[in-house]
């Protein structure tokens, strides 16, 4: 991935319920934010690995 996430920054993803999943259906219908946690970068292979916080409305 290439994007560079800034500290308190909202994305959003798809996300596909279970629900969802068993009737079939491969895509989530609606874009759920969440907020970047924490980031931390592998010192052995240089990978980002990223903590995630869902945001609930």
């Amino acid at each position: 991935m290439s994007h560079e996430f800034r500290p308190g920054e909202v994305i959003t993803y798809p996300y596909l319920g279970a629900w969802q999943q068993q009737r079939g259906e491969t895509e989530g219908r609606k874009q759920r934010p969440v907020c970047v946690v924490i980031a931390i970068r592998s010192a052995s292979d240089g990978n980002t690995h990223l903590v995630l916080l869902a945001i609930t409305t």
